[in-house]
């Protein structure tokens, strides 16, 4: 088993005629932060 340094995540988002909140809602994802 492989040692990460970050913790592997998986984001799942829903969307559905709705495709102008699409790069905020990414955007966001990326943005965030995971301390321990």
């Amino acid at each position: 088993m492989s040692n990460f340094n970050h913790p592997l995540v998986t984001v799942i988002t829903v969307v559905y005629n709705n495709s102008k909140h699409i790069r905020d809602a990414i955007e966001s994802v990326l943005s965030q932060d995971y301390s321990r």
